[in-house]
């Protein structure tokens, strides 16, 4: 989880579903709050095929100032699950406070033969397609590997990510998309400025494309994509390895060796309640 310091007196994190107890005379809390992050798409099973991309990120909310009047229930965003060979990941969750919602990220999509499959969309951002494309602030991977989104906080609200296209034939699948943290937003450290999405998994020569990376989000990284081992077998793609509510990498396509491999399971996501004491 990203460090990001509490400023009021009471402070209570989520990472399972419940409900957040209304205190005596307490009518406003400050809600930061995640959404799950998406699956990655499993491989294909097409000898030399494409890889499958990489799951997006949930959004965030930041301290954002909610009403309450009685108890309020608290669901997490749960984790998309990893996409099975020929199909696309699961969507995250949405967390869920009362009646306001922060959307999960979407699952990374399967790749169709020789057409690599595009990345998910991070909630609020673009995910890549599935061609080269930089613009939205993830780096292309290697050969015709696209990027996945970049999400940068704005006011109270900060997008998820996107997931990394897969590779083709013979190409790396893309980075997921990052997040970036604008201190003159909000109050965060100098030292987490950036959240990195998934690195896209290699490809051997003449084999299936590695599988996209999945995107990061305000509070944890992006899974890595599957990558082709040194026999040509295919590996599935990874879950994010910290935080919550980053994208799965995405699988690898199936070979003469091997069939198409799983994509990585999203992280849930979580909610973080401050309030101050009322007299």
């Amino acid at each position: 989880m990203a460090d990001f310091p509490t400023s009021r007196h009471h402070v209570i994190v989520f990472t399972a579903s419940g409900t957040f107890v209304k205190p005596a005379n307490v009518n406003l809390i400050y809600v930061t709050a995640v959404g799950g992050g998406g699956g990655g798409g499993g491989g294909n099973n097409t000898a030399d095929g494409a890889g499958s991309g990489g799951g997006g990120a949930g959004a965030a909310c930041i301290r954002y100032p909610l009403v309450i009047t009685a108890d309020t229930a608290v669901t997490v965003g749960a984790a998309g699950s990893a996409g099975a060979q020929n199909a696309t990941g699961g969507d995250g969750g949405a967390s869920i406070i009362g009646n306001f919602t922060v959307p999960g990220g979407k699952g990374g999509v399967v790749a169709v033969t020789t057409v690599r499959g595009g990345g998910g969309a991070g909630a609020a951002s673009n995910g890549s397609s599935a061609s080269d494309n930089t613009s939205l602030g993830g780096n292309a991977g290697g050969g015709s590997g696209g990027g996945g989104g970049a999400a940068v906080i704005q006011a109270l609200w900060a997008a998820g990510g996107g997931g990394g296209a897969g590779g083709d034939a013979t190409a790396a699948g893309g980075k997921g998309g990052g997040v970036m943290l604008m201190p003159a937003a909000v109050t965060i450290p100098t030292n987490q400025e950036i959240i990195l999405g998934g690195i896209g998994g290699t490809s051997a020569a003449s084999a299936p494309g590695g599988g996209g990376g999945g995107g990061a989000s305000f509070q944890g990284n992006g899974g890595a994509g599957g990558a082709i081992t040194a026999s040509g077998a295919g590996v599935a793609g990874n879950a994010p390895t910290w935080g919550y509510g980053g994208g799965g990498g995405g699988g690898t396509a199936g070979n003469s060796i091997t069939q198409g491999a799983l994509g990585g399971a999203g992280k849930i996501g979580v909610v973080i309640i401050e309030w101050d004491d009322v007299l």
